[in-house]
């Protein structure tokens, strides 16, 4: 399952928000106590990965990002 969130993010850093994800960095964190008042992002996802536990995927360090051209010379 977190495979698949970071395949789903680098899709959208690349599609959707036209960046190239250069250098970022994908970090598996324990999950905070959903106490009183506790929210997530739309569509954040808490994973529960046996010897993990229950865990959240954080993406950082954005830095080195540039825009990308969608065009062939950009995308290719």
């Amino acid at each position: 399952a977190p495979a698949a969130a970071m395949a789903q993010a680098l899709a959208f850093m690349r599609w959707r928000a036209r960046v190239d994800a250069n250098d970022v960095e994908f970090v598996l964190a324990p999950a905070r106590g959903l106490g009183e008042g506790a929210t997530f992002a739309p569509g954040g996802k808490v994973f529960d990965q046996g010897l993990l536990g229950s865990h959240v995927l954080w993406v950082l360090d954005f830095d080195c990002c540039r825009k990308l051209s969608m065009d062939e010379e950009g995308v290719a």
